[in-house]
């Protein structure tokens, strides 16, 4: 049987989500497949340095684009990264022509700065089968809208990590409805988790009960509407802390708003460290307050760890993992005084009623692990000939 391969196209800044979903999903091929399928990443710009050695371990190959070129993926800010973006446009378009027609993979999944290869595949004709993974809830702007639409046809699938993402594509009318796919992220990966736990769970002691939200300090994730609940509620919440866990370019607000209301013996924040898991594990709840997700990797993370979740019902992936309560609590989008409602009623519930919620959440949660995603990631490609 010969061997096909997988590229991967996902050049990032900052470390978001997608990372991780990239990995994971080429691993999942690398694992499973049986040599049916060969897993690539294109490294643009040196962008997956950092992760080198864990790709190499996982048998997935690396190919670096421009390799002299150095860029500082660990920025902050909406127009650094757009303008990099722009600048990695330019000096990586006939490069990867230049690859594609060199090595013609079987397929190219393209996660981040899709405009590149869109654009490329509607001037240029290539062996290979474009693919269009959906990278968190996209903004269906002007461009982006037209770009799609105009392009549609060069694109072989279109895959949404939520199914209301999917039946929001379907809608619009953007793409062919049989091409667009609903495939859960690769998320869980339980020997990674109950690695990193041996190795400091003896370490962690806390002076009191706590409620972690970890994410980006960004406007996405919101934190500030915790923070400011926070404020309104220290008689209330006077037993419990709360671990804000992240990085961003919103930290010096949090840090000054903290600082001026004297909210320090309530509120912790944590730069984001790899101890995430000893985090979650010993917390009372995840909080996450996010304005949007697809999915949230965090409160499927907690899940599978049988952590209690509270969320925003934003769009779109918390309120269909957390099915309508069963599986979690949900509070109003932005909504100071739904979140404190909330917050109070966990604190409040049964033992019984957050047993009950957690272990839906667990068993839903397996359908996020790397051979889940493997399995129905090959019956989509199977279905582009």
């Amino acid at each position: 049987m010969k061997t096909k391969k997988i590229f991967y196209w996902s050049p990032f800044f900052g470390k978001v989500a997608t990372v991780y979903a990239v990995i994971n999903s080429a691993e999942s091929f690398s694992k499973y497949s049986q040599l049916h399928y060969q897993p690539y990443i294109v490294d643009c710009f040196n962008e997956w340095g950092e992760f080198n050695y864990e790709i190499n371990k996982k048998k997935i190959n690396i190919i670096k684009l421009n390799k002299k070129i150095h860029y500082n993926v660990n920025i902050h800010g909406f127009f650094k990264s757009r303008f990099l973006y722009i600048i990695a446009f330019i000096i990586s378009f006939f490069k990867l022509k230049k690859l594609l027609e060199s090595e013609k993979p079987e397929f190219l999944i393209i996660h981040l700065l899709t405009s590149l290869p869109i654009i490329l595949y509607a001037i240029f004709n290539f062996d290979t089968k474009l693919i269009l993974r959906i990278s968190g809830l996209p903004k269906l702007n002007l461009f982006r809208r037209t770009l799609w639409k105009f392009f549609s046809k060069n694109l072989k699938a279109i895959i949404t990590p939520t199914e209301e993402t999917k039946n929001i594509l379907i809608k619009e009318k953007i793409f062919d409805e049989k091409k667009i796919f609903h495939l859960k992220d690769p998320i869980i990966n339980i020997q990674k988790i109950k690695v990193d736990l041996k190795k400091i769970n003896e370490h962690i002691k806390y002076k009191k009960a706590y409620f972690a939200i970890i994410g980006r300090y960004t406007k996405q994730k919101n934190h500030m509407i915790l923070i400011k609940a926070i404020k309104e509620m220290k008689n209330e919440l006077k037993d419990y802390e709360f671990y804000i866990v992240g990085y961003g370019e919103l930290k010096k607000n949090y840090v000054n708003y903290i600082k001026q209301y004297e909210l320090d013996d309530h509120i912790k924040l944590i730069d984001y460290t790899k101890d995430i898991y000893s985090i979650i594990k010993h917390s009372k709840c995840i909080i996450s307050t996010s304005l949007w997700e697809d999915p949230g990797w965090i409160m499927i993370e907690a899940s599978s760890m049988g952590i209690p979740v509270i969320s925003s019902d934003c769009p779109n992936g918390p309120k269909e993992f957390l099915d309508n309560n069963k599986c979690g609590l949900l509070f109003k989008n932005n909504s100071i005084e739904d979140l404190k409602k909330i917050i109070l009623h966990f604190i409040n519930l049964p033992k019984k009623s957050v047993t009950s919620m957690t272990l839906s959440a667990k068993k839903k949660s397996k359908y996020y692990t790397k051979y889940h995603h493997y399995k129905n990631f090959s019956k989509i490609l199977d279905k582009t000939y």
